[in-house]
């Protein structure tokens, strides 16, 4: 997992050129990356992700469906008062999963990938991210 997380961090960082750093603060359900705004505050947190076959797995060690919606769900009401973004790589394209849409694709269809669905390419992400920035 460890090639997959710097994959996709130093792709954010050379080619979209976002300020991505470690959370020395991360452990438990605080992700390890922050991305921060022009006056390093805390904009979002990031996760790299990897996807296959609707399976989730991410630097927390979740590789099974069951252990990845438990994960999700504790993510979707933990205490981080900033976004939270699962980012990965899909067919040579980066996307972006919004951590706050997962509870209303788990109540419509009960399953990851419904959530999935929402993925959002970088290449529009981005924009939107670095007007907040």
């Amino acid at each position: 997992m460890n090639d997959i997380e710097s994959n996709i961090i130093n792709l954010l960082k050379s080619q979209y050129k976002l300020k991505i750093e470690e959370a020395n603060f991360a452990k438990g359900l605080i992700p390890k990356y922050i991305l921060l705004d022009r006056t390093r505050n805390i904009h979002s947190y990031i996760v790299p992700t990897l996807v296959q076959d609707k399976i989730i797995e991410t630097y927390y060690n979740v590789s099974c469906k069951s252990d990845t919606l438990e994960l999700l769900y504790k993510l979707q009401f933990s205490s981080l008062d900033r976004p939270l973004f699962l980012v990965f790589k899909y067919e040579l394209d980066l996307f972006f999963l919004d951590i706050k849409n997962f509870e209303s694709c788990l109540h419509e269809q009960k399953n990851i990938k419904t959530f999935l669905d929402n993925k959002i390419h970088a290449n529009e992400m981005i924009p939107k991210l670095k007007i907040e920035l």
